[in-house]
């Protein structure tokens, strides 16, 4: 689904390609919030680009193209600060003021071309 939607709502042709997804452990992708984060990577991979070291993202793709927020998301953004993140694109409307980790940039994006725009370009 996820390729699909990078294709009609992105502009990004991935129809014709073989893709592949792994994790590290082999750990299942079977959650929504996985959604963004594997949407980043194809598009980084057909741009040719590579994603910024030190990003996290997460959130629910809709087949409008548009990003849904998840539950749970000053928690995971507090966990991936631990761990060393220090930027963050999430869905707009998944913050509230004061949510975010202090040592952490976190970037909203309401459509998955804006999260990749922020993704790959930095702005």
């Amino acid at each position: 689904m996820v390729l699909a939607v990078l294709t009609r709502r992105a502009g990004l042709d991935v129809n014709g390609a073989d893709c592949y997804a792994s994790t590290v452990g082999g750990v299942r992708l079977g959650e929504p919030a996985t959604d963004l984060a594997v949407a980043l990577s194809v598009a980084g991979a057909k741009l040719d680009r590579a994603l910024p070291q030190g990003l996290v993202a997460f959130g629910e793709v809709g087949l409008a193209g548009d990003l849904r927020p998840v539950t749970g998301a000053p928690r995971r953004l507090a966990e991936a600060a631990r761990i060393g993140y220090r930027r963050a694109i999430v869905p707009a409307g998944s913050m509230s003021e004061g949510d975010a980790p202090k040592n952490m940039r976190v970037i909203e994006a309401s459509t998955l071309p804006e999260a990749i725009q922020l993704g790959l370009t930095g702005s």
